[in-house]
């Protein structure tokens, strides 16, 4: 099979990328890295190949910019021994992930029975 060699990148199936220096490409073009990414950079991006044999050949990466979000965490008051549940909402969601921290340090949930998450991005925390 021909090994096929990456040509350019563009924004969309068409516009060449903008001569600026926040892109960047490994010596094969194969990697593009965006420096300072802001939600200007949204958009689909291609990678453009030939093969040995001529035959043209593009992929695409979607990349999503999320732009400023709000959290606001609730508290909750709980007697001794019982269930506390900590909710986090995030009013964009969207590519959103949700870390909980105790005293400065990671609540690793796995393995862990004491705590559980809930949520399509780990917005609850039961514990």
């Amino acid at each position: 099979t021909p090994t096929p060699v990456v040509s350019h990148w563009s924004v969309g199936p068409t516009d060449p990328l903008p001569r600026q220096f926040r892109y960047t490409y490994n010596a094969a073009k194969t990697k593009l890295d965006i420096m300072s990414v802001t939600t200007k950079d949204r958009a689909y991006y291609y990678c453009h190949a030939t093969t040995q044999d001529g035959h043209k050949l593009s992929a695409s990466a979607y990349l999503p910019v999320i732009d400023k979000f709000s959290i606001s965490a609730k508290s909750d008051v709980v007697r001794e021994g019982q269930e506390a549940v900590l909710q986090c909402p995030v009013d964009k969601p969207d590519g959103v992930l949700v870390y909980w921290y105790f005293d400065s340090r990671y609540i690793s949930l796995s393995g862990d029975k004491n705590y559980s998450v809930e949520g399509s991005y780990q917005e609850v925390l039961r514990m």
